[in-house]
């Protein structure tokens, strides 16, 4: 029995509505089931499926129970009309659907017995409460009771009318008075329970939003020099303190957002609220955020809303598809973290989404793969709705294992959570435009060979420079033995002279550059970093002395080195010559040479990026 080990609940709740307009009996109920493999259990013809309407909860009253046998189609689906099934229990004609909430629970043997090995409780919203109309009986107007003998529709043939004064009172004893402006330009803003005036600033200057305060600072130029723009996977400073790592921006200094270096381990509602908050956006946590904030419930209600809050600052718990893109960015930002002296790394298991699901449930999202036991106890919190973790090709990216062993969750995987459960939080917080341009832009003037940006913050060397030493390129401290790719393909990574161009072009063919592993080794380091380019290695040997003098003053840095004869030290570069060679250079003692080898050899990679 224990083969199966998941059966995907698709599940469509339909009404049946006939043509003579009749209130159905029965509604329609369909599911795919899948094997432990992600296969499907296809043309099987003894499924057995039990049905069970329950009311108030998904643990209350089963005031009907019906089971069917079924069987599936080549797509693994299978389809039953409810209330037509094997009445175990109840009525299905019976059930007053105006006294809910309820809830459909079903059970699936696959192999036609009683050995029901998954169930899933799902609630009824607004299916099919078309059955209301069962309910109601057919009222004549005739017949009502104290029907007025005609209607003339005048006010004053009514009764009862409501005593409406000529004037009303106001009481202003509670209303907070608006001060008056001094000076043109002034502006008004509430803080602090009560208004504030700010007067106009100078010339030039820029609106900011610094610790929850309006004030006005002189704006920092859009892009002076190389640099000066945050951009994705830098660190950002506030009074010098790093508060944050970058995890979207804009090319032109509009807008950008940062991930905070802590995260936090609280229940997304601490209560136990069981009405909808309607915070359920899944792109846009500040308007999820509003919604809690102005919600009939103080805010402390929902602890991973007001942990943010209480950041300050416009700090917000992320929606569903913001914390995806954080997922899709982990081994970067991951990088960053353990680099930032304080930080706190991406290492929990399962983080709170500020989108809602359900009264009692709201989304949760794996950032990283990680390994889960499977117990009671987790089925409890965890309701795995499959709906929201299909890919393009009908397949679960969890591997779901029986009770009591280990489940891989692959990382983002989003599904369902009690809100009274403790899970990770990890806020996140837009740049205003004098932040995003707020880049210390370096003033250091390097030369070949010096250690950027320092000693005691070491990236690597500088092997090439421009604009007088301000911008240039660096090279890492370490290098690898790799493969510059698994298999034979063109990719149009012909660039003689710049290796990042040729990173693009691979990953236009494969975003993650796993195909291709020197290329992964080097972006593994940060986003910007990338296999030189033929003349970028020959512009390195060209300098090599002057480059090995700033590697050994780096503790753990490994040297370039050169070899007697052909093929003693032979470094990959990123220009492809076709399908199954790419140049290879030759750190020769005599002198530098290139030539060609097959793309799954390994060869020495060492990866650079501008500064």
């Amino acid at each position: 029995m224990n083969r199966l080990l998941r059966i995907s609940f698709l599940t469509s709740l339909c009404i049946a509505l006939t043509l003579n307009a009749q209130v159905p009996n029965s509604f329609t109920y369909q599911a795919v089931i899948r094997m432990a493999d992600g296969s499907i259990l296809s043309s099987s013809s003894i499924i057995k499926v039990q049905i069970s309407i329950i009311n108030t909860s998904e643990f209350g009253e089963e005031v009907y129970v019906e089971d069917h046998l079924t069987s599936s189609n080549k797509n693994g689906l299978i389809t039953l009309a409810i209330g037509e099934g094997n009445i175990l229990v109840g009525d299905f004609s019976l059930i007053n659907w105006t006294d809910g909430p309820y809830f459909v629970k079903t059970e699936i043997d696959p192999y036609g017995g009683e050995d029901y090995i998954l169930s899933s409780t799902t609630q009824l919203l607004t299916v099919p409460y078309a059955m209301h109309a069962k309910s109601a009986e057919l009222v004549e107007f005739n017949n009502v009771i104290g029907m007025p003998e005609s209607i003339t529709g005048n006010y004053s043939d009514l009764i009862e009318k409501p005593n409406i004064k000529d004037s009303i009172t106001i009481y202003t004893s509670n209303l907070v008075p608006i001060p008056e402006g001094t000076s043109d330009g002034d502006l008004l803003y509430w803080d602090n329970n009560k208004w504030n005036t700010l007067a106009m600033g100078l010339d030039g200057q820029v609106l900011s939003s610094v610790r929850g305060k309006l004030v006005w600072k002189d704006p920092v130029a859009s892009s002076p020099t190389e640099g000066s723009l945050y951009e994705k996977g830098d660190v950002f400073y506030e009074y010098g303190v790093p508060i944050g790592v970058v995890i979207e921006s804009s090319q032109v200094g509009q807008y950008a957002k940062i991930l905070s270096l802590y995260e936090y381990t609280v229940a997304w509602d601490i209560n136990g609220h069981v009405e909808l908050t309607n915070a359920d956006n899944a792109n846009n946590g500040i308007l999820n955020m509003n919604v809690i904030k102005n919600s009939s419930n103080v805010i402390s209600s929902y602890p991973a809303f007001s942990v943010c809050e209480e950041l300050g600052n416009g700090w917000y718990l992320p929606a569903l598809n913001e914390l995806l893109t954080i997922t899709d960015n982990r081994e970067e930002l991951s990088l960053k973290l353990a680099e930032t002296n304080g930080a706190t790394s991406l290492n929990g298991k399962l983080y709170w989404t500020s989108t809602e699901a359900q009264q009692t449930l709201a989304l949760v999202t794996v950032l990283s793969d990680t390994t889960i036991t499977m117990t009671e106890e987790f089925f409890n919190v965890f309701e795995l709705d499959f709906s929201h973790l299909f890919d393009e090709n009908g397949t679960i990216p969890i591997d779901l294992n029986p009770m009591g062993s280990d489940s891989l969750f692959v990382a983002g995987s989003s599904f369902k959570a009690r809100k009274y459960q403790p899970l990770k939080v990890r806020p996140i917080r837009y740049l205003s435009w004098a932040e995003m341009n707020s880049k210390p832009v370096s003033k250091i003037e390097y030369k070949i060979g010096d250690v950027y940006p320092s000693i005691d913050n070491a990236e690597g060397v500088v092997i090439e420079i421009w604009n007088s030493g301000l911008n240039g390129k660096i090279i890492a401290a370490n290098q690898d033995s790799l493969a510059w790719s698994l298999e034979s393909s063109l990719n149009n990574a012909t660039s003689l002279s710049d290796g990042s161009i040729n990173k693009a072009a691979l990953k236009s063919y494969d975003i993650t550059l796993t195909t291709f592993p020197a290329f992964r080794w080097c972006i593994d380091k940060g986003e910007k970093w990338y296999l030189p380019a033929r003349t970028e290695l020959i512009s390195i040997y060209n300098n090599i002395e002057k480059i090995n003098n700033g590697l050994m003053s780096l503790s753990g840095a490994i040297e370039l080195k050169t070899g007697a004869t052909t093929d003693d030290v032979l470094y990959w570069s990123s220009s492809e010559i076709n399908d199954t060679k790419a140049f290879i250079i030759n750190f020769k003692e005599s002198g530098v040479e290139y030539g060609d080898s097959i793309k799954t050899n390994k060869a020495l990679v060492r990866s650079i990026r501008t500064f």
